[in-house]
């Protein structure tokens, strides 16, 4: 989701002898909703193989665009939310991805669900017509929506109870930066940037031969970073309130949806997520969103070496306070 991370190229150099500059090759293109973005950074007389490489980047994101735009009809997930209880054969990656993100709704307690949709859409029909969704059909909005029903058949096949559906937006993005990077590592380059609409795996190092830093952009103050993280071989994500919304009688309501309560969180700001995967920081920058600072950064924390987190709230008077777990120190770079 959400465009909410800048790519910073600073030349800020970590040791006091950085690596030779390499040459870069960049490119951006539209996938998933989004702006894509992939560097690549390559020797002497590289170009043709980075350039082939660049090219089997895009065929991966046109295949995961192909296979998970719950708005096209042909698509994999189309089929399984139109299939009114009959199992439906996927696409590997569709299949993958489900089973990641029925493991992030574990995780998680059930706050990161794909499942969330029926919710999404009466909030943005509440939205429309400017007054709250009732009680009761919050209760019956609730009723589809729970991932753990999701069957994963043998065979590849895939099957929903009738009347839910899925929609992988949440983590389709950084599963597809993943999927991107693997792509660029067989063809045999160590250092390249994908970003997803800021989803974003960095590998290896800047094609400047320095270390890549990514800015978190200050949820108040456009054009600021809240602050500034250095990643190798790990993926950044950040997710907000700040930027999509709906209004009802005057107030904001923040468009992720707490899929236990039924209502959108609203305490938290934005909250970033670093993990050594783009699919894994994508995911849980949502769901932190739900939990907040208190249990949402215990759970970074759980998950061990790799994962860090923070998150920006603003309390009843109106001032923003930043909280992040204790392994962020290793990723931020003090400005």
């Amino acid at each position: 989701m959400r465009v909410t991370v800048w790519l910073v190229l600073w030349g800020i150099a970590i040791s006091s002898l950085p690596a030779l500059a390499a040459e870069r090759l960049e490119e951006s293109k539209f996938y998933l909703g989004t702006t894509v973005r992939a560097e690549i950074c390559y020797g002497p007389g590289e170009k043709p193989k980075a350039e082939q490489a660049m090219a089997s980047v895009w065929q991966k994101f046109a295949a995961i665009h192909e296979h998970m735009n719950a708005f096209d009809p042909a698509s994999d997930v189309a089929a399984v939310n139109a299939a009114d209880g009959s199992s439906v054969a996927v696409h590997d990656d569709v299949y993958a991805l489900l089973a990641r993100s029925k493991e992030y709704a574990r995780i998680t307690g059930g706050v990161f669900d794909v499942t969330v949709g029926p919710l999404m859409a009466l909030w943005q029909a509440a939205g429309r017509r400017d007054a709250l969704p009732s009680a009761e059909e919050i209760l019956e909005a609730k009723k589809m929506v729970d991932a753990s029903r999701i069957e994963l058949l043998p065979g590849g096949r895939v099957r929903l109870p009738p009347g839910m559906k899925i929609d992988l937006g949440g983590d389709a993005s950084g599963f597809a930066a993943d999927e991107a990077a693997r792509v660029l590592r067989q063809a045999g380059f160590n250092d390249f940037l994908v970003d997803a609409g800021g989803e974003i795996y960095a590998a290896g190092q800047a094609c400047a031969g320095r270390p890549w830093h990514v800015g978190v952009k200050d949820p108040v103050m456009a054009h600021h970073v809240a602050g500034v993280v250095v990643i190798r071989d790990a993926a950044v994500s950040t997710s907000g309130s700040y930027e999509k919304y709906v209004t009802i009688k005057g107030g904001r309501w923040p468009h992720i949806v707490n899929p236990l309560t039924g209502y959108p969180e609203r305490g938290v700001v934005s909250a970033t997520v670093m993990a050594p995967v783009a699919a894994d920081a994508d995911a849980l920058s949502t769901a932190l969103c739900v939990l907040g600072p208190g249990p949402g950064l215990r759970l970074i924390d759980s998950l061990g070496q790799g994962y860090a987190g923070m998150v920006i709230t603003e309390g009843v008077d109106g001032r923003f306070e930043t909280h992040a777990t204790a392994g962020y120190v290793a990723f931020r770079m003090d400005q």
